[in-house]
């Protein structure tokens, strides 16, 4: 694990093996915390990685602004997971390609590795004593729910979740429904209004399924689109409110 500071946040980048493979992750915490404080895990969007705008993004609203710690992997095909990962000159319209293969492929076990992925990370996680093992939420969109629900809905330590801009209309999303019935956490699903790839019958659905009696549905502004700031605040208060 390597260790910089910048700006306050101190970043340690991992490295984990499971049965699964090596899992690359990124982990942020405020510089100086004066008691332990909240996890939020995220995954990143289709086509990026674990260092990609949108988690930064999530790093300065709530790192820097709420001083919680933030972790996040890549995703099966982004990021280090691919062959030919270079930082620079990242290719993710390719990443996003093998992506849509791996999900329309029924066969496909990468649901199973993914869950596996992820509580193995928290596991790791949760062994740094400055982390409270008991306020530990997830935030994730379009593929960061994708593999969300699924993550949330067999690990039990989540304590609450924001999804969004995924729905059963995609293909082979049914498969969420079962995960989804799981989620009794408070829950909070970002829809976008002019979302291009996800209807807005696929998202509500998927929704709906969630079984948590303490849910919302929020129709936003714009595409499918990494959270623009109007967003970020949303989020920034709702695990304000449940922290």
């Amino acid at each position: 694990m390597s260790n910089e500071y910048e700006s306050g946040v101190i970043r340690e980048e991992f490295q984990l093996e499971n049965s699964a493979g090596v899992i690359p992750g990124v982990l942020w915490t405020p510089q100086n915390p004066s008691t332990q404080y909240p996890l939020v895990m995220t995954l990143h969007g289709g086509s990026q990685h674990k260092e990609a705008e949108a988690i930064l993004d999530l790093v300065n609203t709530l790192v820097r602004g709420e001083g919680m710690a933030l972790a996040c992997i890549d995703g099966p095909v982004h990021g280090e997971r691919r062959a030919d990962w270079v930082l620079n000159g990242y290719d993710g319209k390719q990443s996003i390609n093998d992506f849509m293969i791996l999900w329309e492929n029924r066969d496909d076990n990468r649901i199973d590795d993914m869950i596996s992925d992820l509580s193995s990370t928290l596991d790791f996680l949760l062994q740094r004593p400055e982390i409270d093992p008991g306020r530990v939420f997830w935030v994730g969109l379009s593929m960061g729910t994708a593999y969300g629900i699924p993550f949330v809905g067999s690990d039990k330590r989540v304590e609450a979740a924001i999804f969004g801009m995924w729905g059963l209309c995609y293909p082979n999303s049914d498969r969420l429904q079962d995960f989804a019935q799981n989620i009794r956490i408070p829950v909070r699903f970002h829809a976008k209004i002019d979302d291009s790839i996800m209807t807005h019958n696929g998202q509500y659905e998927l929704f709906s399924a969630i079984a948590s009696q303490d849910k919302e549905y929020w129709a936003l502004p714009g595409g499918h689109a990494d959270p623009d700031a109007h967003q970020l605040a949303y989020i920034q208060q709702f695990l304000r409110d449940v922290r």
